[in-house]
């Protein structure tokens, strides 16, 4: 039973509408008038990491015994390798990927291949629930997504929705697998789907921020600043580009919660000399988000151990260790303020 558009879009977490094209279907994750921004910001130079997939999660409640899946991957970002996901009643079964689940130690330099893909998953007999994490680095075009004919299937959904906004640590670089990114951990403590707006090497962007989704979301996450710092932005430029972004949101959404995380530790720190310290970012974050009645400030700074071990590249984006702690301390963190 090959499901429908409608039906992908109900079961469909993470997403702000379908696109269909050429026989096949693309899971979006911004507005037209925010795709519409990438592809003119910067010359597009962050257009395709719009278009990928991250966040974006499948779940639903189903009597089928298998899934099938299909369709065609192609570049995004920097990184080519990715995993689909799938799990049932909560645990990994199975994934897609383009590694032979044979990972290799340097994956983020490896070129692998893209294109057609295909899978089908055996989910066992009775009444469970199936979720599939999308990727975060490549651009995803289903062509089919099959469960058993006569086969029941019932989205299941999150009680909150949110929005995630950040970087390329908080878009999913560097983690192996997907569903060991910190906003699933997060999306699970609090309830929330979230519809992830992150961008890898992006900066606080006010023009972003001004453009509302067509929902009051009930979370906001915000996780920028070590990209700002990175690429030697000014420190009045920082601020005001910081200032301006929360101000636009709190307009655009004056009843949500806003969460706001300062930047964790970079290797970069230690060997770089910036027109200001890194500390200074934090310090920026915390002076304009206190003066916001609807927000909360979380440290990300030591939410990862200073450790290259923890780190994909040795020096910026935590890999499945990093992010375990990463995911492990930030709910902490959370739960205390709860």
């Amino acid at each position: 039973m090959k499901l429908s558009l409608e039906q992908v879009e109900k079961i469909a977490c993470g997403l702000v509408n379908l696109e269909e094209k050429n026989g096949c279907f693309r899971i979006n994750r911004f507005t037209d008038e925010q795709i519409n921004l990438y592809k003119e910001y910067k010359g597009g130079y962050f257009f395709n990491r719009a278009l990928c997939s991250s966040g974006v999660r499948l779940a639903f409640n189903t009597n089928s015994t298998s899934l099938f899946i299909k369709g065609i991957t192609s570049y995004g970002t920097s990184r080519t390798y990715y995993t689909f996901d799938v799990f049932v009643n909560d645990k990994l079964i199975d994934c897609i990927d383009n590694f032979l689940q044979k990972f290799p130690e340097d994956y983020i330099e490896q070129d692998l291949k893209l294109g057609e893909f295909e899978k089908r998953f055996n989910l066992g007999d009775g009444v469970k629930k199936v979720e599939v994490y999308l990727p975060f680095s490549v651009i995803v075009d289903f062509e089919e997504i099959s469960l058993d004919d006569g086969a029941f299937i019932e989205p299941v959904k999150k009680k909150y929705k949110g929005l995630l906004f950040g970087d390329s640590i908080t878009q999913g670089y560097d983690n192996a697998h997907v569903s060991n990114h910190y906003s699933v951990s997060l999306s699970q403590l609090l309830d929330v789907d979230f519809i992830n707006k992150a961008i890898g090497g992006e900066v606080f962007n006010p023009a972003l921020a001004s453009l509302k989704d067509n929902f009051e979301p009930d979370y906001i996450w915000v996780a920028y600043g070590t990209n700002d710092w990175g690429t030697g932005l000014a420190l009045e430029e920082f601020s005001k580009n910081c200032k301006e972004f929360y101000l636009n949101l709190r307009n655009n959404y004056p009843n949500s919660k806003i969460i706001a995380l300062s930047p964790i530790w970079r290797k970069e720190i230690l060997t770089e000399k910036k027109d200001f310290d890194f500390d200074l970012i934090e310090k920026t974050i915390f002076n304009v988000v206190s003066k916001l009645d609807n927000a909360t400030i979380i440290s990300g700074f030591d939410l990862v151990p200073h450790e290259e071990r923890c780190f994909a590249d040795s020096r910026l984006h935590p890999n499945d260790l990093g992010f375990s702690f990463y995911a492990e301390n930030l709910c902490k963190k959370i739960q205390s303020l709860l």
